[in-house]
């Protein structure tokens, strides 16, 4: 396999029929360095034992880890079903490839030029295949099909809250992306939950502002903030971020593994999150919490089991 595909990688070049582009495939606890060649039937990347790129960092994820592991991978187009253009570390300079066996596959290119090049070989190369491009106007229009089929009853809430994840660039192959869902009942005290009206939260404002105590700081942070030029800020922190996605899904691996390596072996048990309730109680009453929900919320109650930690959490979930 290697071979072969050297030999098509040598010939292809030689005759000028394929572009070659610098780059990372983004995972979950790596990055795996090297090049992206495009040609009439498939894309390829071969790996590069050195980045050239000494400016380019890839922040939450270095702190997990940076390797090379598979020499050549190949995706055929008849693999794929669409590539998305999105962003990594809020910068337009990533495309996600999503395949037909649901797999998917995060490309980081090291800049916007560059991802525009790539871009437009791609549409040159898959003009005449069923692969399904989408730039950021398809991805609106994608979201406007969504919410119509969602007012119609076509699709459920939690593929709606999915699609729209999706349409801003989210991933569940990047932990600095990784799909938000929100917090929806705001009321843990009552046991079996009942669901009436007033046990939902109020969806109109952010979890940062879900109190009236919390909106007043907000606007005080802003106007202590505002004097100085692009750094005003109502909310010193994200509704979702990698500590958090982490501190969620730490019973499972392998965010088991990275929780460790974020907590540099602090694995005290009062510092993880072990109750729901606790966790809302916490929300609602520190202006400096403002985290979200994950997807796994609401379809993965095998991440609130204790698995693989090498403490035993106690307290319910």
């Amino acid at each position: 396999m290697v071979s072969l595909t050297l030999n098509y990688l040598a010939s292809a070049r030689r005759n000028g029929h394929v572009l070659k582009f610098e780059g990372d495939i983004i995972k979950l606890d790596t990055a795996m360095f090297g090049y992206f060649y495009i040609y009439h039937d498939k894309i390829v990347y071969k790996r590069n034992e050195k980045c050239n790129n000494e400016k380019y960092r890839l922040g939450p994820t270095s702190k997990i880890g940076r390797e090379s592991r598979k020499a050549f991978r190949v995706w055929n187009f008849n693999d794929i079903n669409r590539i998305v253009m999105t962003k990594y570390n809020h910068i337009k300079q990533a495309v996600e490839i999503f395949l037909h066996n649901h797999k998917s596959v995060f490309i980081v290119l090291y800049s916007e030029k560059c991802l525009n090049q790539f871009w437009k070989e791609l549409k040159i190369k898959l003009h005449k295949t069923n692969v399904k491009l989408i730039d950021d106007s398809k991805r609106r229009d994608e979201i406007v099909t969504a919410r119509d089929a969602w007012l119609k009853l076509k699709i459920s809430t939690f593929d709606y809250l999915l699609k729209l994840n999706y349409g801003a660039g989210r991933s569940f192959s990047v932990l600095s992306e990784y799909p938000v869902f929100p917090w929806i009942i705001k009321d843990y005290n009552n046991k079996p939950l009942k669901l009436k009206d007033d046990i939902y939260r109020e969806l109109k404002y952010p979890i940062a502002g879900i109190t009236e105590t919390k909106r007043e700081k907000a606007m005080e942070k802003y106007e202590a903030t505002k004097s100085i030029p692009r750094t005003c800020f109502q909310y010193g922190t994200h509704y979702i971020q990698v500590r958090g996605v982490l501190e969620y899904l730490m019973r499972l691996q392998p965010f088991t593994q990275f929780k460790n390596i974020f907590d540099e072996g602090n694995n005290s048990p009062e510092r993880h999150f072990h109750c729901i309730r606790h966790m809302w109680d916490i929300i609602m009453s520190d202006f400096s919490m403002t985290l979200e929900l994950i997807p796994e919320f609401f379809y993965l109650p095998e991440f609130l089991g204790n698995l693989y930690l090498s403490v035993i959490i106690v307290g319910t979930i």
